[in-house]
C-alpha cells in the first residue's frame, strides 16, 4: 500500500500501482463508485492516482498528471464545482495541483504554492473574508508549502517557514488569543509542518521540537492538561 485516508465512516486506500479503493458509508457518493449504496468491501475506484483526501462525507483525488477529481458530498460546495449538487462519480475540477486537503471545506495547493479552499465556511475556514460557504475555488495565499483542513479552521505553513489560521478560534491558533478570523493571520515562525484537528492545532518546528495548542477537553493536546492553551506547549518524548 502506498498511502490510506479515512473519512467518516469511510475509507481510501492507494495502491502502489496507483489504483484507488474505497469501502463503507456511501449516503451521498463520497466512494466515487456510481451509486450511493455503502459497501462492506473495498472496490476499485479509479487509477493513476498520486494521492486522495477524505472529507466529513466528500472525496478529493488527486491524479498523476496533476488534475484534482472530486465526489460526494456538495452541500457547502465542497467539491469545488460551482454547485451544491451532490454526485456519486469523481468530476475533474482542477488541473496544475500538488496537495490537497479535506473536512468540511476542501484545499489545494497547485504547482506554483498558491492555496486554494472551498466549500464550508460558516466559521471563516475558507479564508476569504466572509462567512459564506464557497462553491467555488477561491484563492488564499501564496508561496504555501503546506495546508492543513481542521474541523473548523485552516492552517498551513509558507516556504518561509511561517504558520497561518484562520476561521475558529479556541485556542487553536496558537496566538494567544481567542480571536477569529476571516482572512489568514501570521502566528508563528520557524515552523515545519502543520495538523488541523478539532479545534486543537499540533505542529513541528523546524528544530524538529513538536508543539500543541488550543483545546484540550479529552487531553488531546499531550500536555498531561485538560486546560486549553491559548498559545504553543512543548511536548517532550
Amino acid at each position: 500500500m502506498k498511502a490510506i485516508s479515512a473519512g467518516n465512516g469511510f475509507s481510501y486506500i492507494l495502491k502502489t500501482d496507483g489504483s484507488l479503493w474505497a469501502t463503507g458509508e456511501n449516503g451521498f457518493g463520497q466512494l466515487g463508485i456510481g451509486t450511493n449504496a455503502s459497501i462492506d468491501g473495498f472496490v476499485q475506484v479509479m487509477t493513476d492516482v498520486k494521492a486522495m483526501a477524505a472529507g466529513e462525507k466528500h472525496g478529493l483525488i488527486l491524479k498523476n498528471d496533476g488534475s484534482l477529481w472530486t465526489t460526494g458530498d456538495n452541500g457547502f460546495g465542497q467539491l469545488g464545482d460551482g454547485t451544491t449538487t451532490s454526485r456519486n462519480t469523481p468530476k475533474q475540477i482542477a488541473t496544475g495541483v500538488a496537495s490537497i486537503s479535506a473536512i468540511n471545506q476542501s484545499l489545494m495547493i497547485k504547482t506554483d504554492g498558491s492555496l486554494w479552499a472551498f466549500g464550508s465556511n460558516v466559521d471563516g475556514q475558507i479564508g476569504n473574508g466572509s462567512y459564506a460557504d464557497c462553491p467555488t475555488p477561491v484563492m488564499i495565499a501564496a508561496d504555501v508549502k503546506m495546508a492543513s483542513a481542521g474541523t473548523y479552521h485552516t492552517s498551513f505553513v509558507k516556504n518561509d517557514g511561517t504558520l497561518w489560521q484562520v476561521g475558529a478560534n479556541f485556542g487553536n491558533f496558537g496566538d494567544g488569543t481567542k480571536n477569529w478570523a476571516t482572512v489568514p493571520v501570521k502566528v508563528l515562525e520557524s515552523v515545519k509542518s502543520v495538523a488541523a484537528g478539532y479545534l486543537q492545532t499540533v505542529i513541528i518546528k523546524t528544530d524538529g521540537s513538536f508543539w500543541s495548542m488550543g483545546r484540550s477537553d479529552d487531553g488531546q493536546l499531550g500536555n498531561g492538561s485538560l486546560e486549553e492553551q491559548l498559545s504553543p506547549v512543548r511536548l517532550q518524548f
